[in-house]
């Protein structure tokens, strides 16, 4: 998905349906060139990338893990999303994303006793 705003996710260059190269995080105040598409993670994994995993360590599985087996001629597709998506990794971003989206419908919001906002 591009990654029109520039936020702290990392680029990922595609080409042909595969994965090429994973970048670092946009520069948010670059203007001028096409948005960078950033990698939302979902992942479907066969059982031989966890061999690219460092034991013992923490370890994201892009950098370096996808990037060691893209280097080892490992094939890691991609889908290039361009609907909406919303980032929900806190508690709060996941209730204001919900909120917005029933408010958007039309929708009433109930919250219970001693809710605060």
């Amino acid at each position: 998905m591009e990654n029109t705003k520039r936020e702290r996710f990392s680029i990922v260059e595609t080409r042909d349906g595969l994965v090429t190269e994973f970048g670092p995080m946009p520069d948010p105040s670059a203007t001028g060139s096409l948005p960078p598409l950033m990698f939302t993670r979902i992942q479907i994994l066969e059982p031989r990338i966890f061999d690219y995993i460092p034991r013992g360590v923490f370890s994201h599985s892009t950098n370096p893990c996808l990037s060691q087996a893209i280097a080892k001629g490992e094939r890691i597709a991609a889908h290039v999303a361009d609907g909406r998506w919303y980032e929900l990794s806190t508690l709060r971003r996941y209730l204001d994303i919900s909120s917005a989206l029933l408010e958007a419908q039309g929708r009433d919001v109930f919250a219970g006793e001693n809710v605060t906002n």
